[in-house]
């Protein structure tokens, strides 16, 4: 692709917007150096990996990702056997941190987006290296007291070495001898060694090494002969601190590079999850699709919106749909100045280079897209003062080599075609320069305000018209494209809204025919009843997005219901059953107690009428 059509079409501004929603330095980089050069295979894998997080996102989640620099210096450093420093190793910490937060997070979220599967798996936070770092560096590189026993016990002496040394000294200051020589009542250090100032004349008469003098030559900074041995010790024990210091970073370092080839992996991945989060995050925000990546030239964008502006408008942006279809293959697009002829134009090349980069453009699903080897662009203000081009010379220049390279294969974008000379050969040259393209296959997009080019779909099945829609009632461009509706300059209606004077108007209309008002005349009634159209299709589709809310609503709504219901049924039948079973249990105690009474009762019935058996006989005896 041609540097020149990145800066036509805003390419660089477009990675800007992208890469502010990168976290690592470099995501942010790889986001900075994108390039429309992908494969369908490329282009469908990337989206595989990048939808499920967009979903993710779209209900509130979003991997926890933070600020961290380019590892690959320290990386390789560590190599190639260099030993860190505090700053590298905290750096080394919060990549490993980061790759634990990472790896958390897949797992609890790989069920609900399956691109985290492969972060869950092969991401390895190496815990006690991580731990280990934590305990030896400090969050801005320094080294903690905890990074070892001796160095703990080293920083204990140095600290009870500097209290014997301050003790002392703080004597010496209030003995007489020293006392009456001294500059200031106060001891500093220098060279790394306690000292006193004493002023010139006390040269000799105070006990002890001279270490340093002050600019003007009259201060003394003196080691006291007492002080001497303390600060020799002190010295001793800074010595051994570093050595431990050292030792450390090089233990640490050492660890580091036995797990180098973890570490780089984690720090890929890391860069390619922010990278796929980052686009992810530019879709929601455009509110962005994949689309179908068709094998044949063709155009069929819905809704497309200029992503640059979707940005800054936050949804407000006006959508239009653009195609051409059949056999046609060059659209017309005119109307108005300032109508956004030029912003339809760029839409549709950028959303092509958007998909050649991966990224999901600004149209709904259903849009299709064909991935044209190159796109040319070129811009009908090409003049060139370092070259003494005028206007007209600088864009044939332009259109040189598209002329000569362009095949069905390639997409052209024309804005203003054959502008800057006198507008009937203009217009000639425009409709010569269109049918040459068409004849070797390319497709095209032209902006214009030739009438000889608005009349070319009329006679030619190849081409297409569509114009951009201007309020009449209230002379203002709507930037609403309609298809196959030629458009208007309306740059008599523009003049007189701005003011001019009312007489220049009227000579205007004269001078330029009663048989280009009657066409514009019935222009403006197919724009009207366009507008009018386009008017009651937005009512349509708001009353349809009502009428959905609303279905949506009340489905929820019977959801709500059903779920309730089957609530309370259950409640129901838990609370009855329970009573029903205390009652059923009641029912079988009572039985059992009546069979029970039943059975003594009838046992002691037994028993009497043994007894009277008995008394019966024992009478008749």
């Amino acid at each position: 692709m041609d540097l020149k059509t990145y800066e036509h079409l805003g390419w660089s501004d477009l990675l800007a917007g992208l890469c502010a929603f990168a976290q690592t330095e470099k995501g942010r980089q790889q986001c900075l150096d994108l390039r429309s050069d992908l494969s369908v295979d490329e282009i469908e894998a990337r989206w595989l990996q990048v939808v499920p997080l967009k979903e993710l996102m779209e209900s509130g989640y979003r991997p926890p990702l933070g600020e961290m620099p380019n590892m690959d210096t320290v990386l390789k450093g560590v190599s190639v056997g260099q030993v860190l420093d505090g700053e590298g190793l905290r750096d080394i910490h919060l990549l490993l941190e980061m790759s634990s937060q990472v790896q958390r997070f897949a797992n609890d979220f790989s069920e609900k987006c399956r691109a985290l599967i492969k972060y869950r798996k092969h991401l390895y936070p190496l815990p006690h290296l991580m731990k280990k770092i934590e305990m030896a560096i400090g969050p801005n590189g320094e080294i903690l007291d905890t990074a070892s026993k001796n160095l703990q016990s080293l920083r204990r002496a140095k600290l009870n070495a500097r209290q014997d040394i301050e003790k002392k000294i703080r004597q010496i200051l209030t003995d007489s001898k020293v006392e009456m020589y001294l500059q200031d009542k106060f001891y500093t250090v220098r060279s790394e060694r306690y000292v006193v100032p004493i002023r010139l004349d006390g040269r000799g008469r105070v006990k002890g090494s001279i270490r340093d003098t002050s600019e003007s030559g009259q201060t003394l900074f003196i080691e006291p002969q007492e002080v001497g041995p303390l600060n020799e010790n002190l010295a001793e024990l800074e010595l051994s601190e570093k050595l431990e210091i050292a030792r450390i970073f090089r233990e640490l370092s050492r660890e580091i590079a036995e797990e180098i080839d973890v570490i780089q992996s984690n720090d890929m991945m890391l860069m390619e999850l922010d990278f796929h989060t980052a686009q992810a995050e530019f879709a929601v925000r455009l509110d962005a699709s994949p689309v179908a990546i068709v094998d044949s030239p063709s155009m069929k964008l819905i809704r497309a919106r200029h992503p640059l502006l979707e940005m800054t408008n936050r949804g407000k942006t006006v959508a239009n749909s653009i195609s051409l279809k059949d056999q046609q293959q060059c659209l017309v697009i005119s109307g108005p100045n300032a109508g956004g002829k030029t912003v339809v134009l760029k839409t549709i090349g950028i959303t092509h280079l958007m998909v050649k980069a991966g990224l999901m453009p600004p149209v709904d699903p259903e849009s299709e897209i064909f991935l044209f080897d190159d796109i040319f662009v070129e811009m009908g203000d090409a003049q060139s003062l370092t070259s003494s081009l005028s206007t007209f010379s600088g864009h044939l220049y332009g259109l040189k080599p598209i002329l000569e390279g362009a095949n069905r294969r390639h997409l052209v974008l024309l804005d203003e075609l054959a502008v800057g000379t006198e507008p009937q050969t203009g217009g000639a040259i425009a409709q010569a320069i269109l049918e040459f393209l068409v004849k070797k296959g390319s497709f095209c997009v032209t902006t214009t305000h030739f009438d000889h080019l608005k009349a070319l779909p009329i006679e030619d099945k190849r081409f297409r018209n569509g114009s951009m829609e201007f309020s009449s009632k209230n002379l203002k461009p709507t930037y609403i494209l309609n298809m196959d509706v030629p458009g208007q300059s309306f740059g008599l209606e523009v003049a007189q809204d701005i003011g001019l004077p009312e007489w220049i108007i009227q000579r205007s209309k004269t001078l330029r025919g009663n048989q280009i008002d009657s066409l514009d005349q019935l222009l403006t009634s197919l724009q009207n009843a366009q507008e009018e159209l386009n008017q009651e299709k937005e009512k349509l589709r708001k009353s349809r997005v009502e009428l959905e809310t609303a279905r949506a609503h009340w489905s929820n709504e019977k959801e709500e219901l059903i779920k309730n219901r089957s609530e309370l049924s259950k409640k129901f039948v838990e609370s009855y059953g329970l009573e029903l079973d205390s009652l059923r249990e009641r029912y079988i105690k009572t039985l059992d107690k009546i069979k029970k009474d039943f059975s003594v009762s009838r046992k002691k019935n037994e028993e009497v009428e043994n007894c009277i058996k008995m008394c019966e006989n024992n009478t008749l005896m």
